[in-house]
């Protein structure tokens, strides 16, 4: 449904799912460096951020791999 939802809005709004969504919820709040990602390739991008892993009682950075 969430991907029938996406297609109405990209219809009705006339653009992309992922244009539409930056350009009125996520700049609206102030986030201009967030966006979507489109593809599994754009980890690799310069600037993504990465979660941390809690691992044996601690947090630990994670890797793209995480994305895999």
């Amino acid at each position: 449904m969430y991907m029938a939802l996406g297609h109405v809005a990209e219809r009705l709004g006339g653009d992309t799912w992922e244009d539409l969504l930056a350009a009125r919820v996520l700049r609206p709040l102030g986030m201009r460096s967030t966006k979507v990602m489109k593809v599994p390739a754009d980890v690799y991008e310069d600037g993504i951020a990465f979660p941390y892993i809690y691992d044996n009682g601690s947090f630990q950075n994670s890797t793209a791999s995480l994305y895999r």
